[in-house]
């Protein structure tokens, strides 16, 4: 497997470690931790060459982008560490409200109506996109922001199973429920068919492909250059029949700000246009994270080739 792709890259997190901070921070608080973590993050940042490299691959498009827009704002200094502190802060505030729960940080909804929406249908289930630009896991926190909801999170864990195993630990409760995307077969697709006509919500990530060779993506225009999507979400998305939500969150001045956005009412893929169908999806999708990499730089955290235009390398970061 490429070491160019997220799945090949080792986890580079540990049980103990995990363990550390989250006592620490119930300690010390986040504020401190934040502050220890930067001579981690430097020096994580000196001694991973692939890091560097694709951190730098994606500046490098985000210039691009930004200079097409006639968008005159520079980026900042010493880009590439300030992107991978960025990374190891965002893990601080993971563990922080993984610990502290709604009460370990001040969370700002945005689109509530949009929210409201999903509520009050007689069908009240949906499908919540979700990327790893930001921080999700803050949103997962905060899973009472929608009351009464049962969440199917559908995640790929690979070179991650310590990190989200300690996660798991931390936010044991009925109204969370993983699931590896290799799950999601014929019969859990009706579980989950079930699940949504309960009024459940179903979680997944809309921008991470599977596998290193793009089996099960199709390529369309990011910052630029084409990369490739997974089709996963938007398959899955016909199959449910049920309305599409953008999640994105991420800290702002210390807030978590969460917003949901109305993507699609229905998900058609019709016989014969099935991939044109898709790609115009993706499409949209593309356009809007774009969107979110030009609002917020540094909180882009796919630190992998994600356009898969480089060689693979030899030292895989975690």
């Amino acid at each position: 497997m490429s070491r160019g792709h997220w799945t090949g890259q080792r986890e580079r997190a540990s049980a103990g470690g995990m363990r550390f901070l989250s006592a620490l921070m119930r300690r010390i608080g986040p504020g401190p931790v934040k502050l220890l973590v930067v001579p981690v993050a430097f020096y994580y940042y000196l001694t991973s060459t692939s890091t560097r490299r694709y951190s730098r691959q994606y500046r490098q498009r985000l210039e691009a982008e930004m200079a097409r827009k006639g968008d005159s704002a520079a980026l900042p200094a010493w880009f590439g560490f300030r992107h991978v502190l960025a990374f190891a802060q965002s893990m601080v505030d993971r563990v922080h409200a993984w610990n502290a729960g709604s009460q370990g940080m001040e969370y700002r909804i945005e689109g509530l109506v949009q929210l409201d929406s999903v509520l009050e249908r007689e069908r009240p289930g949906a499908l919540f996109l979700v990327c790893h630009h930001g921080n999700f896991d803050l949103s997962i926190a905060r899973s009472d922001m929608v009351p009464g909801k049962r969440f199917h999170i559908v995640m790929n864990t690979s070179g991650s199973r310590i990190f989200n195993q300690f996660r798991d630990g931390l936010l044991q409760t009925e109204r969370l429920r993983f699931l590896e995307p290799g799950e999601v077969d014929a019969a859990e697709a009706m579980v989950l068919a079930g699940a949504v006509d309960d009024g459940d919500i179903i979680v997944i990530a809309a921008d991470r492909t599977g596998s290193a060779d793009g089996a099960n993506a199709i390529a369309v225009p990011f910052l630029g250059e084409q990369a490739r999507f997974p089709i996963g979400p938007w398959v899955l998305a016909h199959a449910l029949q049920v309305p599409v939500y953008l999640l994105f969150a991420r800290v702002e001045g210390g807030a978590c700000i969460v917003r949901f956005e109305h993507f699609a009412e229905r998900v058609e893929l019709p016989r014969g246009e099935r991939q044109a169908a898709i790609q115009a999806l993706m499409a949209r999708y593309a356009t809007r994270l774009e969107e979110e990499c030009l609002a917020a730089p540094l909180d882009w955290f796919n630190f992998y080739d994600f356009w898969q235009v480089s060689e693979p390398d030899a030292n895989p970061t975690g």
